[in-house]
């Protein structure tokens, strides 16, 4: 033990350590926060061919029950999940990153509400997360800005899908029959 006190190999300088060495800079930048992390996001979306991208992605609607009542609301529920470890991102034709349609007439209406200049945008997934949405549709039909419509007994097809061009050709889409009596 005598020689370990006499060595003064325990001896400790009153000044800071200042690295002299460019490998020793780059650690103490690493251990002070200033290093650099892989962002998967961008990873994935410049390095993912968009096929594969899109089979990550499963799209499902549901509803309660397959009967309603005339004038009874049909509560529905659109269930959207990345498959894949890895996020993904999926471009979209404006803002509005999915829609729900009756019988292919989007939000229910007759009348066209897109803005052929909005901006495109993204529709993120954090790897294996799962979006819900939750959706009414009062069984009527806007015929314009104003006037909604209810809709005649019979059978109707909700779909959601997300907002991207051919979204059921590329398997981005759902939709499912109910009956109304």
């Amino acid at each position: 033990m005598r020689r370990i006190y006499e060595s003064n190999a325990l001896r400790r300088d009153d000044e800071p350590f200042s690295p002299t060495d460019p490998d020793d800079r780059r650690w103490t930048k690493a251990l002070a926060g200033e290093h650099r992390t892989i962002n998967w996001d961008a990873f994935s979306h410049a390095f993912m061919p968009g096929w594969l991208r899109e089979r990550a992605i499963t799209v499902d609607i549901e509803t309660s029950r397959d009967r309603y009542e005339v004038g009874e609301p049909v509560g529905f529920c659109v269930t959207m999940r990345n498959r894949f470890p890895i996020s993904v991102k999926l471009q979209t034709r404006s803002p509005v990153l999915w829609t729900w349609a009756v019988d292919g007439l989007v939000d229910a209406a007759k009348i066209d509400r897109s803005n052929p200049t909005e901006r495109r945008s993204v529709f993120s997934f954090g790897r294996g997360e799962r979006k819900r949405f939750e959706r009414t549709w009062s069984q009527t039909i806007r015929h314009s800005r104003r006037e909604w419509v209810p809709v005649d007994p019979g059978e109707y097809t909700l779909s959601a899908a997300i907002n991207v061009p051919n979204a059921a050709e590329r398997g981005l889409a759902a939709e499912t029959t109910i009956s109304i009596e």
